[in-house]
């Protein structure tokens, strides 16, 4: 996902690349030469075109809607699968390239589980609503929301 069109809008590779990330600027891609250096290059490339910051991590987040429609497969139309399952809590994205959000380049981590101040307020992609005062006074004013979580 990004603010502006490009195409190609997405970069399929073949292994699992990994990016070290100090204080909000990557510092290199790892993983097979060729996917790293094909990572390396979509970011390079796609900073010229819109004259922005490539190696720059602005925010992340979970999607947030946990009744997200999960069928889409990414090797079936990988731009339907990234837009969908945006919304969807079982992805947490980081959005990158460019110093505003959300960025030209988004990475998609599936089922991750992120802490906040000791708790887990999501494990394995789910958010963890008994674990926060503030969401089960929510759903307890709001009971038919219970069952997406």
């Amino acid at each position: 996902t990004g603010s502006k069109v490009y195409d190609p809008p997405n970069l399929p590779i073949a292994s699992q690349v990994v990016a070290h990330v100090t204080r909000g600027r990557i510092e290199r891609f790892d993983g097979p030469d060729e996917d790293a250096e094909a990572v390396r290059a979509h970011y390079e490339r796609v900073a010229r075109l819109f004259g922005i910051e490539p190696m720059f991590v602005d925010s992340w987040h979970q999607g947030l809607h946990p009744g997200t429609d999960t069928s889409p497969m990414p090797e079936e139309d990988l731009c339907l699968w990234g837009e969908t399952l945006f919304t969807s809590p079982q992805y947490l994205h980081f959005h990158t390239c460019g110093k505003y959000p959300p960025g030209e380049i988004c990475w998609m981590v599936e089922s991750p589980t992120v802490e906040l101040d000791g708790r887990n307020l999501y494990e394995n992609g789910r958010i963890q609503v008994e674990a926060f005062e503030v969401f089960r006074s929510c759903l307890d004013q709001h009971p038919e929301l219970r069952a997406l979580f």
